[in-house]
């Protein structure tokens, strides 16, 4: 047999008390069965393609909130709660702001996690500063301004980083697109 697995093993009887050799020749050829399923009507997929149940656990599973997007999303909150509060550039909230943005940079980078676009607009590259309004200071961290391009061009004034935003007027997010059609479906059905 070219799948099969000779193993010898050495056992000894309750009763009589007599030692045995004995050896086993198995097949490998068998198929793996999940506890539960039946041999005779199981099929096994190809080493490529993947069973219904498996794609069905997938999606469930991608549904559920990830542990990794709750924290990135947590320290994003955490670090524009304490841009807020910060009153000066070199106080002790803004340095443990920037903190928690660079920690979720890290994550983000370690699992592969692509941040959202209106959060990393929000978000000075060089310096890892969120711009908030703060009602309760006299500076501003950024200065905004338009160019002849169409552009937005916003300044750090914190380390000076410049960064471009194209404009474009009819830019729906992600969010605002699913409303748009649900509200669209909705009125679909009250007409009908």
């Amino acid at each position: 047999m070219a799948n099969s697995v000779v193993t010898s093993t050495r056992y000894e009887r309750k009763n009589g008390g007599t030692t045995k050799d004995m050896t086993v020749e198995a097949d490998c050829s068998q198929k793996i069965l999940k506890p539960g399923q039946d041999p005779s009507t199981s099929e096994v997929p190809h080493r490529g393609m993947k069973s219904k149940e498996s794609k069905a656990g997938k999606k469930a599973a991608s549904t559920r909130p990830n542990e990794n997007h709750l924290r990135v999303n947590f320290l994003h909150h955490a670090a524009q709660l304490l841009f807020s509060q910060s009153v000066g550039r070199g106080d002790a909230l803004s340095k443990l702001g920037s903190t928690y943005i660079r920690h979720m940079s890290d994550v983000c980078l370690m699992e592969h996690i692509k941040v959202d676009r209106e959060i990393g607009r929000t978000l000075c590259a060089k310096c890892k500063r969120v711009f908030v309004s703060n009602p309760d200071s006299n500076c501003h961290p950024i200065r905004m301004r338009l160019n002849k391009k169409k552009q937005v061009v916003r300044t750090c004034l914190d380390c000076g980083t410049i960064r471009r935003f194209t404009i474009n007027r009819n830019y729906l997010s992600r969010n605002e697109k699913t409303q748009l059609e649900m509200t669209s479906c909705g009125s679909r059905e009250a007409i009908d």
